[in-house]
């Protein structure tokens, strides 16, 4: 299972997005979001946004998952999944794109 961190703020996701890099000798590929209601089980959300990312980028690994929950989203009585999925070999992946 990757890790997986609850975020509060945007800052928090790019310093994760770099931390993986950095740390994993990964290269991102793709970033995947999807956007679910306060009362949707986390467990849940994860599979549903695993299951589009892998549809939308089915050669990447999944290297990380995200919980992201701003006071925005959570006035707004939401959260949001990213789920960051690349290659652990640099070579063979392209940059993310912002």
């Amino acid at each position: 299972m990757p890790p997986r961190q609850r975020l509060r703020d945007a800052a928090a996701l790019r310093k994760r997005r770099t931390q993986i890099e950095e740390d994993g000798s990964a290269v991102i590929g793709h970033i995947y979001k999807h956007g679910f209601r306060e009362g949707t089980p986390e467990e849940q959300a994860l599979v549903t946004a695993r299951r589009g990312a892998q549809q939308l980028y089915p050669q990447g690994e999944i290297l990380s998952e995200e919980i992201l929950q701003t006071p925005e989203h959570t006035a707004a009585g939401e959260y949001l999944v990213v789920i960051n999925l690349g290659t652990r070999d640099p070579a063979g992946a392209a940059p993310a794109a912002s």
